[in-house]
């Protein structure tokens, strides 16, 4: 274990190299320009490589979305039903909070 006297004089030592480290380390950062500057998009004057080097578009890579055909039925019954649940739960939602507020009764 360090003494009372060599504790503070370690002490005293770290304390004192610590800004000439903060200063090295500014010292050391880049300062040049080149974070200011507008970056270069990287594409310009390569987009005739870049068509070259896109695979092939399959027939079902053309349907970015969906893969149809669907039931005209089905797809009516999920957009009802979305719909009405989402009201459903406004309408419940009104309704509790007017019951619990006491205006319903």
């Amino acid at each position: 274990m360090l003494s009372g006297a060599s504790s503070r004089a370690l002490t005293r030592a770290v304390i004192a190299r610590r800004p000439s480290q903060s200063v090295a380390v500014v010292r050391n950062k880049n300062l040049s320009t080149a974070a200011s500057e507008p970056k270069m998009h990287k594409a310009k004057g390569n987009w005739s490589n870049l068509i070259k080097s896109k695979r092939n578009i399959d027939h079902d890579d053309a349907h970015t979305v969906f893969h149809g055909p669907f039931n005209p039925a089905t797809v009516w019954a999920i957009c009802i039903g979305v719909v009405g649940g989402g009201i459903g739960a406004m309408e419940y939602g009104t309704y509790h909070q007017q019951k619990k507020q006491g205006f319903y009764k």
